[in-house]
């Protein structure tokens, strides 16, 4: 049996089986094979086969992963590795608001970077778009950048 993994902590997943129940899932064994070097060995969007034998109700045990289609990753600092977000995405949407908190354009490009380096289609949202700041010149310059070199932003 395959599932979806929905959220994980601690190395225990809840994952939406094709039964369509929900179990809490852990990785049979120490490591998935498909996972080593990441801080974190699965991911919300991961697709996992289930041990046939350790199904129950509400538990199972993982034993591997399907390959990916994608993934989003950032660096963690502390552990030296990167660290999986999220897996097998079709859309990154990417929120940012004018103010409170303040506009951070480098955190929107990286994110775009990463979205076109593994082919996931990124979608800018501008959150609180009806305050003042949102109408700062250097605020529009960059959104009407975005869109000029053909992302879309939703306002």
């Amino acid at each position: 049996m395959q599932g979806l993994i929905l959220n994980g902590s601690k190395n225990v997943f809840e994952v939406e089986c094709d039964d369509d129940i929900v179990r809490s899932c852990s990785i049979k064994g120490k490591i998935l094979k498909a996972s080593e070097g990441y801080y974190n060995p699965l991911a919300p969007g991961d697709i996992v086969v289930l041990d046939d034998e350790s199904i129950e109700d509400e538990k199972a045990q993982i034993v591997n992963i399907v390959p990916r289609k994608n993934e989003f990753v950032r660096w963690n600092i502390k552990k030296r590795q990167p660290q999986l977000l999220a897996s097998n995405l079709d859309y990154l949407l990417i929120v940012t608001t004018p103010d409170n908190p303040p506009f951070r354009p480098r955190f929107v490009d990286r994110a775009l970077a990463q979205a076109e380096y593994q082919n996931i289609t990124p979608v800018i949202v501008c959150n609180k778009y009806d305050v003042a700041a949102s109408q700062d010149e250097a605020f529009q310059e960059r959104l009407a950048e975005w869109e000029r070199i053909g992302y879309r932003v939703l306002r």
